[in-house]
């Protein structure tokens, strides 16, 4: 029985970097740096070579090598040129992810943007793909599921896996976040990131081979391109809110010694809580724990005891029997 070529996965030639086989058929394919990915809007580049024959193969790889050396090229410029912009870019704020729900919503979002490109394209191209591209074009969603599921196995490169870190890195670059990447956060929006890309390749895969709409995941399964979902709340850090309570306070036109008390305060709230965290996430416990700090705190800590955090200064100002109170 002939097995339609949309069910089988590349497969690397040895001893060729780019050149791959579907089956008796060759391609070319590469992967796109990380940086570039969101010019190109690829993770890889693939192209049919049009042949089954391994000459001609070796032929027409060179020519389709310098048409990727080009698109690259022309990626890389155009990187450049937005770096350097005209005027300063507008900075990004730190993305605080304050719970799992948030992190869902999050990857809700993400996946309705792919969901709506998707149908668009579909919508375009439905009439106009012949048997042969809507074949290779489904053989590039198996590939993709592959990739996301590690179904590809361990003898491809590296940028052959599809973790959705380069989802949430488009995402934060689309709208002008930053995120530690060492953070459990950082870790769970790929995690998540990861299955709206294997749910939208699903769904596109669906849509191509006439069946009608399913969902594969509980998180999506009420989302299609028409849906529209409520704008996520905006989350204020205890930065942004310490700053707008001082500037309160000057408004209000507190002496300069009350006000200077106020900001050390504010200081010790920011170094205690951390002031990238969401203030709606600060807890009754993080209150005492804030009071109880204050409370045991050595008089003028800043310089007495330079280059110690306060836990560390506290302990040292309770080893020497020092005195408690508010820095002044």
């Amino acid at each position: 029985m002939h097995r339609n070529p949309a069910t089988k996965l590349l497969e690397k030639v040895p001893g060729h970097s780019h050149l791959f086989r579907r089956g008796a058929r060759y391609y070319f394919r590469i992967g796109v740096p990380a940086s570039l990915r969101s010019i190109v809007g690829r993770r890889e580049l693939v192209k049919s070579l049009n042949t089954a024959d391994f000459r001609t193969a070796l032929e027409r790889i060179s020519l389709e090598e310098q048409t990727c050396r080009d698109i690259l090229r022309r990626a890389q410029a155009q990187l450049e040129s937005k770096n350097k912009g005209r005027g300063k870019p507008r900075p990004r704020q730190p993305l605080i992810v304050t719970s799992e729900k948030h992190a869902q919503d999050l990857a809700r979002s993400w996946f309705l943007e792919l969901e709506r490109e998707g149908a668009q394209w579909w919508q375009e191209k439905r009439f106009n793909l012949s048997q042969e591209k809507r074949d290779e074009e489904l053989a590039d969603l198996r590939d993709s599921k592959a990739a996301i599921t590690g179904e590809r196995g361990k003898m491809l490169p590296e940028w052959d896996y599809d973790d959705g870190t380069h989802d949430v890195y488009s995402f934060l670059r689309k709208h002008r976040f930053t995120m530690d990447e060492q953070s459990k956060e950082f870790a769970l929006l790929t995690r998540l990131f990861r299955e709206a890309r294997l749910e939208y390749v699903c769904r596109q895969a669906d849509r191509m081979k006439g069946k009608p709409m399913v969902s594969y995941a509980p998180l999506f399964h009420d989302l299609t391109e028409n849906t529209t979902l409520l704008p996520l709340p905006k989350v204020t850090t205890v930065k942004q809110l310490t700053a707008k309570y001082l500037e309160e306070i000057e408004k209000a036109g507190k002496a300069p010694k009350t006000i200077f008390q106020y900001q050390v305060t504010v200081r010790l709230l920011c170094a205690v809580l951390g002031d990238g965290r969401a203030a709606e996430s600060i807890t009754r416990e993080d209150a005492e724990k804030f009071c109880s700090i204050l409370e045991t705190m050595p008089e003028q800590m800043s310089k007495r005891y330079p280059k110690m955090s306060i836990e560390a200064a506290i302990a040292e100002a309770k080893r020497l029997n020092d005195s408690g109170g508010v820095e002044g």
